[in-house]
């Protein structure tokens, strides 16, 4: 058994102080899973879930494999008791299915839309950060990019100041104005870590990516984005050192669920109410492994694809190496 109880101490403060002295779950920040494993060549994997139940496949996965995680609910989760309880119920999965690799607790993207609303952007990531969240991404899409670095720097100061690490993100369109903010933010003395697209295509990866070399590039799926592997295709194909994924968990929900469920309309939002009541007997219990089944074994896929497997020990080791 590899010590990653060692990495407890590496847990970011507000997340530490949520998780109890007694529990053995580990979240990091992005900051230092992107530093731990720079030299690897890995892509860190965000998965969006769009309902608590599907945690638990995710984080068996995660063990088996010896990997590195980051989950983030796929609703804005706008009140206060919605973040704590996706927080609590993570933490809970995890210890259920003993889960001590790293994992990154990220938030939905927060919006930005110019210098009048960075203190209440910078007071909404105060509070996920307060929750225990170890990463917000900041999606700057409706800022103009050359103006960007000031409303950037008062929007992210929680971020900056507990060294959490920054990602912003860009929709597809905005990735030849991107390397413009990224050296306004140099000039600030602000590290960015990591610059990414919401969807688009592999021309506008390739552009971000050599906008803002030597900052590594992140790819987000769309919404409208019909072919996931495709876009996976081209984000590491461009050098993404993250993507975050919904559709394949979402499709392995959606093909878990009975005939006559599964095409009537908006199956989505007809799962997650069953999911949500393990007494809903609309889905029994051998339907239920076949949904956790599925999802362990796509995780497993996703986490092999992306050169995950082992990251976990990897990145302990480097930690470790550095306290020496």
């Amino acid at each position: 058994m590899r010590p990653y109880d060692d990495l407890r101490r590496h847990v970011p403060a507000a997340a530490a102080n949520r998780i109890g002295k007694r529990s053995r779950v580990v979240l990091l920040s992005l900051r230092q899973v992107r530093l731990a494993l720079e030299e690897r060549g890995t892509v860190l994997l965000t998965a969006v879930c769009e309902a608590l139940p599907m945690v638990a496949p995710l984080l068996r996965a995660t063990r088996s494999s010896d990997a590195v995680l980051a989950l983030c609910p796929a609703g804005a989760l706008a009140e206060p008791r919605d973040r704590h309880h996706f927080f609590s119920e993570v933490v809970r999965q995890a210890e259920a299915t003993r889960c001590n690799r790293p994992l990154i607790l990220t938030a939905p993207p927060l919006k930005l839309r110019g210098f009048e609303e960075a203190d209440l952007v910078a007071e909404q990531i105060y509070e996920w950060v307060e929750a225990g969240f170890t990463h917000v991404p900041l999606d700057v899409s409706g800022v103009d990019l050359a103006r960007a670095p000031a409303i950037v720097e008062r929007a992210a100061a929680p971020l900056l100041e507990n060294e959490l690490g920054l990602e912003l993100l860009v929709e597809p369109g905005q990735e030849d104005e991107v390397g413009e903010l990224t050296a306004g933010l140099k000039l600030l003395g602000i590290e960015v870590d990591l610059v990414g697209v919401l969807g688009g295509g592999a021309v506008g990866m390739a552009v971000a990516a050599s906008e803002v070399d030597p900052i590594a590039v992140s790819w987000w799926e769309g919404e409208e984005d019909e072919d996931f592997r495709s876009g996976l295709r081209n984000a590491v194909g461009a050098g993404a050192r993250m993507v975050a994924l919904r559709s394949p968990f979402t499709r392995e929900l959606i093909e878990g669920l009975p005939p006559e469920l599964r095409e009537g309309e908006a199956p989505l939002e007809l799962l997650r109410e069953i999911l949500e009541d393990e007494d809903d007997p609309r889905l029994d219990e051998a339907a239920r492994d076949r949904l956790e089944i599925g999802l362990l074994a796509e995780t497993e896929d996703l986490l092999r694809l992306l050169r995950l497997r082992g990251a976990a020990g990897e990145l302990l080791d480097h930690i470790l190496a550095d306290d020496a």
